[in-house]
Order: C-alpha cells, then sequence, then structure tokens
C-alpha cells in the first residue's frame, strides 16, 4: 500500500570535545493515514422517509489510495428507486455508481441517491403558472 513501510534510521556521532564517537540503528514502520468511507441511507433526501435493509459496511481506506464504490446491496426507500451515490446528501456533490473508484483522501461520506420515479410524479395544468396538489393517505406509514 502506498506510504506504508518499514524505514531503517541510522544515526552516527563523531567524536568530539563533548561527546564520544556513538552509533545507533533502528526500524520503524510508517503507515498511511487511514480514513473511512461510510455510506448513509439518506432517507430525508426530497422528504423524510423509510428505508428499509443496509447501507453498504464503512470501509477503511489508506490515505492515497483507492475504494471502489460499492452497490446499494438490500438498501431501499418506499416511493424511491435507488439513483447510486453522491458525496453531499441533497444530491448536488459528486455522483457514484457501483463499480465506480476514486482516490481516498480524507473521510468520505455516501449519500444515497434517491430519485423519483416518473409513474409518481404529478404534473401540474401546463396553462398555470403554479398548481397545488393535496393528496390524503389514510394509511400512512
Amino acid at each position: 500500500m502506498k506510504g506504508m513501510g518499514d524505514c531503517v534510521v541510522t544515526l552516527s556521532i563523531a567524536e568530539g570535545s563533548n561527546y564520544l564517537a556513538a552509533s545507533a540503528t533502528d526500524t520503524m514502520t510508517i503507515s498511511a493515514q487511514v480514513f473511512a468511507v461510510t455510506y448513509n441511507a439518506n432517507a430525508t433526501q426530497h422528504q423524510t422517509g423509510v428505508t428499509t435493509g443496509s447501507v453498504p459496511a464503512t470501509a477503511s481506506v489508506s490515505d492515497g489510495n483507492s475504494h471502489t464504490v460499492l452497490a446499494q446491496g438490500t438498501l431501499a426507500r418506499q416511493g424511491f428507486t435507488f439513483g447510486g451515490w453522491n458525496t453531499l446528501a441533497n444530491g448536488n456533490g459528486t455522483n457514484y455508481v457501483a463499480g465506480d473508484t476514486f482516490t481516498v483522501t480524507a473521510n468520505t461520506n455516501l449519500f444515497a441517491k434517491w430519485v423519483i420515479p416518473p409513474a409518481a410524479r404529478l404534473l401540474a395544468n401546463p396553462n398555470e403558472t403554479s398548481s397545488v396538489i393535496t393528496i390524503t393517505i389514510p394509511n400512512s406509514i
């Protein structure tokens, strides 16, 4: 992995008026910083909702290494379809789909991107500038 490995350090001091000659060798392990890539169900995008299933497990990735974006797995949300992952909860960040890779240089949150399916969209009357439609669901979740 990048930035990791053993390093041998040798220190030599020549004899002088205030010190004796000395030499030392030591081996130390240098480890890269490790960051978390965390997946978030993002159940509040568009409106508060209910998600089921689980997000992928948090991944630990060494600084400068790549991470392959995981699929949604069992994650689902009623009334929405899964549209991939995004670096911002509002969906205005960088989009990723399963299999994409990116270089990790900091802790990263990937938020589920929920898409309203076309069949669930309500369209306003094209002859009006705005419409308000009230829907009552008697058996709401």
